[in-house]
């Protein structure tokens, strides 16, 4: 069964055309061609439908591949876009493939026609492949980072609300013990510490439980949110952050989470690698963009 192929060409002389079309047919192909030779019907062309094949002659009355190339480009279609034509200089074939022409023939010298169209062909599907592939590893890298930051939020909750919880009631039974206590010579002094001590772990299980899954995150936005880390961090580590955070407007979740986790590993790395002793943070952003520097 021959391979059905869409090729567009761009060219001047029906004769060419019938020419180029029939050694395809020879090769095996079922072709279904549209031949254009003016600026708007390639256009056209390309907005009409998908093509297989882009075949261009070099230079007709009123269109060239420099500007054929030039709307191909803006189109965003990845299709082989070959050049048939007459003599040309060295320069201009290096100019077209430095344009984006994947590869040139001469039109009194077809020998390589067969084996570039068969090339290009087999190398475009080859792109294909590999953008569905990277489709899919981005999807299931999304997945990943999806389930990890759910279970993140989930342990994060149970630690809040279980370990959160009971250390709270063993420090009201702790001050209960010390306010009833008969012996007050040294057991004083040791509720005291006991009392001290459950006070820093209540401190240091919300902060992991904050750094888990930060709900001012979703509560108040990413500006919020990074001033409260940077006070949290400041306090835990002696470095001071200096904070240039332009008014966000509130964003997507996932961006505000995703720079989130960024800002809390570049902070990480400072404190294990760097010896900073200040660390400078800035957020802009314009109409679809954030940049956060660090």
């Amino acid at each position: 069964m021959n391979q059905k192929l869409y090729v567009l060409i761009i060219e001047d002389s029906q004769e060419d055309t019938e020419l180029i079309v029939n050694l395809l047919r020879k090769e095996g192909y079922d072709i279904s061609y549209r031949r254009v030779e003016m600026e708007d019907g390639m256009k056209r062309a390309l907005e009409d439908q998908h093509w297989d094949l882009i075949l261009s002659d070099y230079s007709m009355p009123s269109f060239d591949v420099p500007s054929a190339l030039e709307i191909y480009h803006k189109s965003g279609a990845d299709i082989p876009f070959v050049v048939i034509s007459g003599a040309i200089g060295e320069d201009k074939a290096v100019e077209m493939i430095k344009a984006g022409a994947r590869d040139y023939l001469l039109k009194d010298n077809m020998t390589r026609f067969a084996s570039v169209v068969e090339r290009e062909l087999r190398e475009a599907r080859v792109r294909k492949e590999l953008v569905k592939a990277n489709e899919k590893l981005e999807l299931l890298n999304q997945h990943q980072i999806d389930a990890r930051e759910e279970e993140r939020a989930l342990i994060s909750l149970e630690i809040h609300d279980e370990l959160g919880q009971s250390l709270t009631a063993l420090k009201l039974d702790l001050n209960w013990v010390r306010g009833n206590i008969s012996d007050k010579s040294n057991s004083i002094e040791k509720l005291n510490k006991m009392v001290e001590m459950t006070d820093d772990i209540i401190k240091k299980v919300q902060r992991i439980s904050s750094e888990l899954r930060p709900g001012l995150l979703d509560d108040l936005g990413l500006a919020s949110t990074i001033e409260w880390y940077c006070d949290e961090f400041e306090e835990r580590t002696g470095i001071k952050c200096n904070l240039d955070l332009e008014d966000l407007p509130f964003g997507d979740s996932k961006t505000d989470l995703a720079l989130f986790r960024i800002l809390q590993e570049a902070l990480t790395n400072v404190i294990r690698h760097s010896a900073a002793t200040y660390v400078n943070i800035e957020i802009s952003h314009s109409a679809d963009v954030l940049i956060m520097t660090i």
